[in-house]
C-alpha cells in the first residue's frame, strides 16, 4: 500500500524506465512525496479507446503551480 501524501510512479515503457522500482533501496524506499510533484498528466492518448482530458487535481490549485512562462 502506497502511503498518504506518496506517490509510486511507474515508467510508460516499463522495461526501462528507471522509475520507483528502480529506487526501492533508497531513502523513502522508491515513494515520491505529493508536495515533490511538479508536473502533471493532461491526457491519455493510448490505447484509442480510452481517450480523453484528465482533470486538472485541486492539489494544482495552489500559488505558485500556474503555467506560463
Amino acid at each position: 500500500m502506497v502511503p498518504e501524501g506518496k506517490l509510486w510512479v511507474m515508467g510508460d515503457h516499463r522495461a526501462a524506465s528507471s522509475d520507483s522500482r528502480a529506487h526501492q533501496g533508497d531513502p523513502g524506499g522508491g515513494y515520491v512525496p505529493t508536495d515533490r510533484v511538479i508536473g502533471r498528466a493532461f491526457v491519455v492518448v493510448w490505447p484509442f479507446s480510452h481517450a480523453q482530458v484528465l482533470e486538472i487535481p485541486e492539489t494544482f490549485s495552489q500559488p505558485g503551480l500556474t503555467g506560463g512562462s
